[in-house]
């Protein structure tokens, strides 16, 4: 749930003002860093902006870093933030936990902005699916990046590495099943993927393009 309506889709673009009836009729909210005349028309249509912070390594130790990162993210007021290559649930217990400084400076409600852990690129985000979903009430949703999983496997092919795809694909589809949450996919076919995995049970999807059909 985004801004209390379900969503189904996490949109990169960067002409999001031409594409606000698409938006609005395909659930989706808007991955993107627009500038504040295009951030207001977002609001005024009621679509969410969700942006991307990449766990780097550094972080793990770079208080500050993360910090900062923050700080330039939460200018934009974001309605959910997309945690990237998440591996701990102390890396979203410590982004929330900055996410409260940030709100507090910025006059917002207190966890107002949701999480949505993505895993896929190592095997340390799996085994701790179940902690990240748990590790903040800020959790909206749990996302697999599917191309992150065949370059962490060495898969020359999405069809070489279908058996992990799958496996990893029923994992966090059980998981989210046991914590109540809605599953993601940035499909390793893109739009095209989309029809197969909506059928299977993935509540939304992760594209740069609008499908024709989810």
């Amino acid at each position: 749930m985004l801004r209390g309506r379900p969503c189904r889709l996490l949109l990169h673009t960067s002409r999001p003002i031409d594409l606000l009836d698409r938006l609005l009729e395909t659930q989706a909210a808007v991955i993107v860093t627009p500038d504040e005349a295009a951030r207001d028309q977002l609001a005024a249509a009621d679509i969410a902006l969700v942006m991307e912070l990449v766990m780097e390594p550094g972080f793990e130790h770079d208080h500050d870093g993360l910090a900062d990162r923050l700080a330039e993210i939460m200018q934009r007021r974001p309605d959910a933030l997309l945690i990237r290559h998440a591996r701990a649930p102390a890396d979203i217990e410590r982004v929330d936990a900055f996410l409260r400084v940030e709100e507090a400076l910025s006059g917002m409600e207190d966890g107002i902005t949701g999480l949505i852990p993505v895993v896929g690129n190592s095997g340390q985000g799996f085994a701790s699916l179940s902690a990240l979903a748990v590790a903040s009430p800020r959790v909206l949703a749990l996302a697999l990046d599917e191309p992150a999983l065949l370059t962490a496997i060495g898969a020359a092919s999405i069809s070489d590495g279908e058996a992990a795809l799958d496996m990893a694909r029923s994992f966090l589809q059980l998981t989210g099943a046991e914590m109540r949450l809605p599953v993601f996919s940035l499909p390793a076919e893109g739009k095209a993927g989309c029809a197969r995995l909506a059928a299977r049970g993935f509540s939304g999807f992760i594209l740069r393009e609008i499908p024709g059909k989810m």
